[in-house]
């Protein structure tokens, strides 16, 4: 007890005089030069200013909720964002081929029969190409709807990586050929993973394509499958292509988004669905894609899955 006191005496006397602690006090009580109590304004400033402290807290509440509602809303409306630009560049990529069918139509009418046989067949064929664009396009816009569907919707079973992808570089050998590519596979080591083989032959057939597409004539392209040991099966495509700059990388997947090639035209051929398709069913697999390139020094994607068993 007798320290305690000796503590309350030090404490009071060091507080007394505290200028900080004197513009806070109504009332000190002093025996001596001890300090034995007080009474503080916080009374009074809860008696009489209830209603602004009420303000402030309410202020206070809704702005912390505003902040937090804010941020909880931010992702919802990127996704809105997104889906808007989605439609409007699907509505942009359809009307274009339409457009330009109907140009050659009403060219051709107008022509009537002064229209020769050699302009009557590569208006028919102009025409019949921009049909075969909108085709794929559409294909492509029920296939993306479709790997973004539930993940019941879609099989898995035990498959070899290997056959799959050896299958697809046979069957895509003649449209390379068409442009004088040399398409091959160097590597097709037994690499057993955990997938649906429509969904990993339509990622292989996406990525040969795009390889074909921006691999300019005479150009190679090496396809590879390898078991690692490190728990994955991973597909490598190389190709001696145009490449991709540095400022399309990050973008390439995204829909609709075309990069240019080394001459800065970007492909009509390409629907700019393709790697966005690759990319979605890389993620239905929980396969990690990576991508190495520069302009002018050819593209290589690696995808890595999941070595099952």
């Amino acid at each position: 007890m007798k320290n305690f006191l000796k503590q309350l005496e030090a404490w009071g006397t060091a507080l007394k005089d505290d200028p900080f602690l004197r513009a806070r006090l109504r009332l000190v009580v002093l025996n001596s030069a001890i300090l034995i109590g007080f009474i503080g304004v916080s009374f009074f400033i809860f008696r009489y200013n209830y209603k602004l402290l009420f303000i402030i807290i309410s202020a206070g509440t809704i702005l912390m909720n505003y902040m937090f509602s804010a941020e909880t809303l931010a992702p919802i409306r990127q996704i809105v964002r997104a889906q808007k630009r989605f439609i409007a560049d699907s509505s942009h990529e359809l009307r274009t081929p339409l457009s330009i069918i109907k140009i050659n139509t009403d060219v051709a009418l107008l022509e009537g029969k002064d229209l020769t046989t050699k302009e009557a067949v590569r208006t028919l064929e102009s025409n019949l190409e921009e049909v075969d664009r909108m085709s794929k396009l559409i294909e492509n816009l029920l296939k993306l709807s479709y790997y973004d569907a539930k993940p019941v919707e879609v099989p898995f079973s035990k498959i070899d990586l290997s056959k799959i992808v050896k299958d697809i570089v046979e069957k895509t050998n003649n449209i390379a050929l068409t442009k004088n590519i040399r398409l091959s596979m160097s590597r097709a080591e037994p690499a057993p993973i955990w997938g649906n083989p429509t969904a990993i032959e339509q990622l292989a057939i996406n990525l040969i394509r795009n390889a074909i597409t921006y691999t300019p004539e005479g150009g190679r392209i090496n396809v590879s499958v390898s078991n690692r040991n490190f728990g994955y099966c991973q597909l490598d495509v190389r190709d001696t292509g145009v490449g991709i700059s540095e400022k399309d990388l990050p973008h390439i997947f995204n829909p609709f988004y075309k990069a240019e090639g080394g001459d800065g035209i970007r492909s009509k051929s390409s629907s700019g669905l393709g790697l966005t398709i690759v990319k979605k069913i890389a993620e239905r697999h929980k396969a990690i894609i990576d991508v190495e390139s520069a302009m002018d020094s050819g593209t290589v994607f690696h995808v890595r899955f999941p070595k099952f068993g």
